[in-house]
């Protein structure tokens, strides 16, 4: 789309070897590319997810515009990486968080450089992109159109678009602020910084008035605002915030607080050195602030420890396979190993053997209903033995596994 803006909004550009330099990069790219894409159309094509229903995904992860606030305050629900998190979803599949003065600056470019039309383009994508993962009748009902791929993918990770999109914006935001900087802007900007430090601050106020409180009712008005709404919409349903996690909440307020607020102190130097200078070692801190909790880089000892059970099954060294039961070893774990589970890989495998797998829960019917990223055998009912059902027994020696584990606690 970008390409094509371009071209045609470019006057002096000749359209057709435009299109036919634009085309040609795109054919080389997935050239380049089709070693890698081939065999994953044929993967997508074969596995269930053609087939399987994923609505349940929709439900939870599109997303209730007052979503926004995660763009200002990205831990605002804890993070997984410090075992905080008690948001909705996969923290890393709602994120959309580009720093908190990149932002100010992007919101800065939306509403004063529209006379540019790349930023204009940049708007609107952000606008669509962000409007794409909200939980609205539209988007409930373009997600649920038969049209080729829509419906296997996570709604929310069109985020990254929004956030490219924002992060354009925002250096034209700071190129312009660098070469006016007219009363009007600094005025402007002071408007928005002031509005920003407004909500967080309300944001805080509403939260500490929650922790004041063991009981809700109906009384408290501003409890009836701040988290019954909140909580339902964008938590969990029908539940109320701990101590723990409103403390969370607080602390997590308290950065964008910061950060905000220096920039307001940055905009009084009259010196533009200084102020770049400052404005880009206080972005860099807060993202490596935030890198440091999302890419968590730990050891690999702790991520792949050694199990008595994967060293056996090593020391084997063949080909059979293994299942194990009771407190199973998940599919991925032997691919690491370098062992064999029927589990195979998740989530590629053929729906073929997703529907072999999933009979057995069946009765031995085959159907269409089966799991979208995982071909799991291991799974067991309340004091189920594994080895009573006659079918599972008939599976695992026509899967060739020849060790069965067992957790018996």
């Amino acid at each position: 789309f970008y390409s094509i803006f371009r071209i045609f909004s470019i006057k002096s550009l000749n359209k057709y070897k435009s299109i036919i330099l634009v085309s040609s990069i795109y054919i080389l790219s997935l050239s380049l590319s089709a070693i890698q894409l081939l065999p994953s159309i044929e993967a997508f094509d074969q596995s269930p997810r053609s087939i399987a229903s994923a609505w349940y995904l929709f439900e939870l992860y599109l997303l209730p515009v007052t979503h926004i606030f995660n763009v200002i305050v990205p831990d605002i629900f804890g993070n997984p990486a410090v075992y905080n998190f008690f948001g909705r979803g996969f923290y890393r599949e709602t994120i959309s968080y580009i720093g908190v003065i990149p932002l100010i600056f992007a919101i800065y470019a939306i509403f004063k450089i529209q006379k540019n039309s790349i930023s204009r383009f940049f708007t609107i994508s952000a606008l669509i992109t962000f409007f794409l993962t909200l939980n609205s009748p539209f988007t409930r009902w373009f997600f649920s159109l038969p049209l080729p791929l829509l419906p296997t993918f996570l709604p929310s990770r069109i985020f990254i678009l929004t956030s490219f999109s924002l992060t354009v914006l925002s250096a034209f935001g700071l190129s312009r602020w660098l070469q006016t900087k007219s009363k009007i802007d600094i005025r402007f900007l002071y408007a928005l910084l002031t509005i920003l430090l407004l909500l967080i601050l309300i944001s805080t106020y509403a939260f500490i008035s929650i922790f004041n409180f063991d009981h809700f009712d109906g009384k408290n008005l501003l409890n009836q605002f701040n988290f019954q709404h909140l909580n339902n919409y964008m938590i969990r349903q029908g539940s109320n915030p701990t101590r723990v996690e409103i403390t969370v909440t607080l602390r997590n307020l308290f950065l964008p607080f910061c950060m905000i607020f220096s920039l307001g102190i940055l905009t009084i130097f009259k010196k533009r050195n200084i102020f770049i200078f400052s404005v880009v070692i206080l972005t860099l801190l807060g993202q490596f602030y935030f890198l440091n909790k999302y890419s968590v880089v730990g050891d690999p000892q702790f991520l792949y420890p050694k199990h008595p059970i994967l060293s056996f099954m090593q020391s084997r060294n063949s080909l059979d396979r293994f299942l194990s039961f009771g407190q199973p070893i998940h599919e991925n774990t032997s691919i690491m190993a370098r062992t064999y589970s029927v589990e195979g890989v998740n989530p590629i495998f053929p729906s073929r053997y997703g529907q072999l797998l999933f009979a057995i829960k069946n009765n031995g019917k085959v159907t269409n209903n089966i799991p979208r990223v995982e071909a799991r055998l291991s799974e067991l009912g309340d004091k189920e033995n594994p080895f009573e059902d006659n079918r599972r027994m008939r599976l695992l020696s026509l899967l060739g596994v020849k060790y069965v584990l067992y957790f018996d606690d």
